[in-house]
């Protein structure tokens, strides 16, 4: 009976010990339509906020856009004498057109999200940073980003180059007060052509913002700008909360491999 008891116990902690595997790959999969396709462990990942964009290399991204979808056009086919549809794809055949869509990607690690932004070519304005909703497990955080000091950011605020942005807090009681501990950077393109945007906000900035929201515990983070979007977009990174079960789980099954060795040596 004993046999069979340490059995059991060693066949749970083995189905305990896979559960949480597939529970943490689940959880960076493909968002489907509620997001975007960009949720997938891209390891240690290290973010400098320095306006040198190279450490957003191997991030998940998509082309987001909030009035039009272009990616396919109707154009003349000089060879076929009539319209024909145009389907524009990048390197990695994601369709996208840069001139109406932005290129965004979000990333996070235990303390921080981070947030990179090509904005459109024919986007209005160049730039806009008001409006930059989080989502942890349905509960917001909402943030602006503007000039050192304060005060919207517009075409005529920089002249070509990178130039450090400020992050303020967009609700609550702490509403327009600096964002502690954040970081953000504006690249501003000839003419406002293609700004790229890169910024950090701390988890514990959130929890100032809305109580609601536990840093340790945020199990799906997703970003939104009804300026810039019209969908949500998900987060690539690591949620390190499935491996504390993991960490549980080996040792569970580590007691029941030294229980069934001492049953084994108690029969000799």
């Amino acid at each position: 009976m004993k046999k069979i008891a340490v059995s059991v116990l060693l066949i749970a902690a083995f189905v305990l010990l896979i559960c949480p595997a597939y529970a943490f790959a689940d959880n960076v999969k493909d968002s489907g339509a509620a997001g975007v396709s960009a949720v997938k462990e891209t390891g240690n990942q290290v973010i400098q906020i320095d306006g040198d964009f190279k450490d957003w290399k191997d991030v998940p991204y998509s082309y987001e856009y909030n009035w039009d979808n272009p990616s396919e056009t109707s154009e003349w086919n000089p060879q076929t004498n009539k319209m024909e549809t145009v389907k524009q794809t990048d390197e990695n055949g994601k369709p996208y057109n840069i001139n109406v869509r932005h290129k965004m990607q979000l990333y996070r690690d235990d303390k921080n999200v981070y947030l990179h932004i090509i904005f459109a070519k024919d986007y209005p304005d160049g730039f806009n940073g008001y409006d930059y909703e989080f989502l942890c497990d349905g509960q917001e955080a909402d943030f602006q980003v503007v000039m050192p000091g304060g005060g919207t950011i517009t075409k005529s605020s920089f002249g070509k180059g990178i130039h450090p942005v400020e992050i303020r807090h967009g609700n609550g009681s702490i509403s327009y007060s600096v964002v502690q501990g954040s970081a953000a950077i504006l690249k501003r393109k000839q003419s406002g052509v293609n700004d790229e945007l890169e910024l950090k906000i701390p988890f514990t900035e959130f929890q100032r913002q809305n109580p609601n929201i536990d840093p340790a515990n945020i199990r799906v983070l997703e970003f939104f700008s009804h300026n810039l979007m019209y969908r949500r977009i998900d987060c690539a990174g690591t949620d390190t909360m499935p491996f504390v079960g993991v960490g549980i789980c080996a040792a569970l099954a580590g007691a029941g491999c030294i229980l069934f060795y001492r049953k084994r040596m108690s029969l000799r």
